[in-house]
């Protein structure tokens, strides 16, 4: 069976028809961020990144970016509890390893579960889902 295996999966996304940018660390993830604003339906990051961390990340992107989906994912099932209990269902979570199947169906619920969420402004304009 497929299962995770690094940032593989993401390029795979890409042959999906998502656009994906994609980065190696916390740090980084930002800067891609940043570099592109406006450009993204959605942010997927890991919450076990060097440097700055997912939670790091993911707190700071709401702060700047509250209307963005996220998509956080682990293989530590206690970094999944402790976002929802942070953030509730305004999140979604993706517990690894994962199946190239399961990373699709988490990334159009996210979308979907952004898309349709009532008094949402923006962050949901392009055709992608992933930005």
């Amino acid at each position: 069976m497929n299962r995770w295996s690094g940032l593989s999966w993401f390029g795979r996304c890409g042959r999906r028809g998502y656009h994906v940018h994609e980065a190696m660390d916390g740090d980084l993830v930002w800067q891609v961020f940043e570099a592109h604003p406006g450009e993204f339906d959605l942010v997927l990051t890991d919450l076990t990144m060097p440097r700055t961390d997912g939670h790091e990340f993911i707190n700071r992107l709401r702060e700047e970016s509250p209307e963005t989906p996220i998509l956080a994912c682990s293989g530590e099932v206690e970094q999944l509890r402790r976002v929802e209990r942070e953030h509730g269902l305004k999140i979604g979570l993706l517990a690894k390893p994962f199946a190239l199947a399961e990373l699709l169906q988490a990334v159009s619920c996210a979308w979907e579960t952004h898309v349709r969420e009532p008094g949402e402004e923006g962050g949901a304009g392009a055709d992608s889902p992933v930005g």
